[in-house]
């Protein structure tokens, strides 16, 4: 038999895997492989890698994997470039395949189904126009695998689109196997998903992101593409085997005029949907910035500003807030964490801010640092179950925000004029009282445990007898019933106040905050938020930041 050997702009070659062969295809728009899809196709189930070797832009969706049946050997979808050089996936219509089989509104333009598959160096695009009979939009990514890697991708919306994509839809969605709660035992559950050195950006390129007195930016919706949300799950976990772990670490997530993480677990029964969070940057949205309705949540180094900052909100917003869900009570351990300017006077309550436990387990809060937000940290609505513990923490002006972070009276405020929000006519009433901690509902249930922490500068700060019903007189070091252990009052003293900065909210020499660490859980980690030495000297410094550390070795993902 005769063997020729093709060579064109298409290059194949075989290599040994395991048991299986792969096959290796590059694409490029001027080759013989033009789309994405029809690599995937020429692969088929033996698996491999898809190399695309140009800039350019692929009008296209993308669907690796059989929906209903697990089958298939892993797929790579990479490029050589980085930044803006990245090749784009961009959905030509953007209805692609569907995100679950009971909701036909669901879409993706990018879809996995194979266990193990990998997308890396390329720029994804969703569009919040599709699917405009019911005003959803489309996802960018659907996730329904497990051990599926994405890594070093740009995540917007498509350019020249006017409208958002809603509730359910997100940037990324991850699912599982099965519809509702008829989930599969064992099934595709997205456990072991990795997102890594992502960007994230709410707004298209040709949209409005910071707000002007010209128009509102983030804080509408439709005027822009806009995503609702940037990765979002519901699970049911109905069995003991369904255990879901999902891990972001080095992203940024900018620009959201509603929510940035948002995970549901809506099942009563057994196992677990836990999301790890490390190293992210979080900034400029109009809810929370990370939610979490009956899932675990651990979060490590990580920066949350302007969270909050919307015209709208739910009963239970925060920088991070923790609730429970179909009676799951979900516990969360936040460390070595910068939380600056969440909360603003449009935001309808006044225990918005950093970390709110809204109705969860035990919320655990250590080592972080508060500044320029309307609340510190809040017990909102409680259950017996319901603990926050508040230890090593810094609290810098609470009850503020700073400009231009939040609209009033529908103006956004200039750099020149900081202002107290007490004054904002949109608090409901019954929800005025801002505090540095804040038992805002004080129903006798539930436990907020505050110990050696610094607190500075309390806007209007009032400590009066509140009864509801009485207009807002000022922000409180503590509301309801507070359980406070060695809370000191005292000027933190920052090397700066800066949350781009290179070293943000880095102590200064002389900080009373300095060696003055007690042990608490969660544990202070090995590193700080610089990710250099958490303990420099003997002990361990109060706040996110260790003092005397050596150069940062940080490297944010940059947009």
């Amino acid at each position: 038999m005769k063997y020729q050997a093709i060579f064109v702009a298409l290059i194949v070659f075989f290599a040994f895997s395991g048991s299986a062969w792969s096959l290796d295809v590059e694409v490029s728009k001027s080759g013989t492989v033009k789309t994405i899809q029809q690599a995937i196709d020429q692969i088929g189930v033996q698996g491999g890698t898809i190399t695309i070797t140009d800039s350019g832009v692929y009008e296209e969706t993308v669907w690796i994997g059989d929906e209903m049946e697990r089958s298939g050997q892993p797929i790579t979808i990479t490029s050589p470039f980085s930044g803006d050089a990245r090749p784009v996936i961009s959905p030509l219509d953007a209805l692609g395949p569907f995100v679950e089989a009971q909701r036909a509104d669901r879409k993706a333009g990018v879809a996995i189904f194979t266990d193990g598959c990998v997308l890396s160096n390329v720029i994804l695009e969703g569009n919040p126009d599709a699917n405009g009979q019911t005003g959803n939009g489309s996802c960018a990514m659907f996730v329904h695998a497990d051990n599926v890697i994405i890594d070093n991708v740009l995540v917007r919306p498509r350019a020249g689109t006017v409208g958002e994509t809603n509730y359910p839809n997100s940037a990324i969605f991850f699912a599982q196997e099965g519809a509702g709660e008829s989930a599969r035992p064992g099934g595709r559950n997205c456990d072991n998903c990795i997102v890594r050195n992502c960007d994230f950006i709410g707004v298209a390129t040709d949209g409005q992101t910071e707000p002007s007195n010209e128009g509102t930016g983030y804080l509408i919706s439709k005027e822009n593409g806009q995503f609702a949300t940037f990765l979002r799950t519901d699970h049911f976990t109905n069995n003991d085997s369904q255990m879901v772990d999902i891990t972001v670490e080095n992203c940024t997530f900018r620009y959201s005029y509603d929510a940035g993480i948002f995970f549901s677990n809506r099942a009563g029964g057994a196992g677990r949907v836990t999301l790890n969070v490390r190293d992210c940057f979080f900034d400029a949205h109009g809810k929370f910035q990370i939610g979490m309705r009956g899932c675990w949540l651990n979060v490590d180094r990580c920066i949350f500003s302007r969270a909050c900052q919307g015209p709208h909100g739910d009963g239970e917003n925060a920088a991070i807030r923790i609730q429970e869900q179909n009676g799951r009570i979900p516990d969360a351990d936040i460390s070595n964490s910068l939380f600056v300017n969440c909360g603003s006077g449009y935001s309808q309550r006044a225990y918005y801010g950093g970390v709110n436990n809204h109705n969860g387990g035990t919320v655990n809060v250590n080592h972080c640092t508060f500044d320029l937000c309307l609340s510190g940290v809040t017990l909102n609505s409680p259950r017996a179950e319901s603990v926050l513990n508040v230890s090593n923490c810094i609290f810098n002006r609470i009850g503020y925000n700073a400009a231009p972070a939040s609209y009033f009276d529908g103006l956004p405020p200039t750099d020149e004029d900081p202002f107290v929000l007490w004054y904002s006519p949109n608090f409901q009433t019954g929800t005025q009282i801002s505090a540095v901690f804040n038992n805002f509902r004080d129903t006798g249930i539930g436990e907020l445990n505050v110990t050696n922490c610094i607190v500075y500068d309390i806007a209007e700060e009032d400590s009066g007898e509140y009864l509801p019903g009485d207009p807002p007189l000022g922000t409180r070091l503590a509301a309801g019933e507070v359980t406070m252990t060695g809370v000191t009052r005292a000027e933190p003293i920052f090397v700066n106040m800066d949350y781009t900065a290179e070293h943000p909210y880095e102590l200064a020499a002389g900080s009373p905050g300095i060696d003055q660490a007690v042990a608490a859980l969660p544990a202070a980690g090995d590193l700080d938020l610089d990710r250099t030495p958490r303990v420099v000297g003997s002990v361990a410094d109060m706040g996110a930041q260790e003092f005397g550390s050596i150069t940062s070795i940080r490297e944010w993902s940059v947009y």
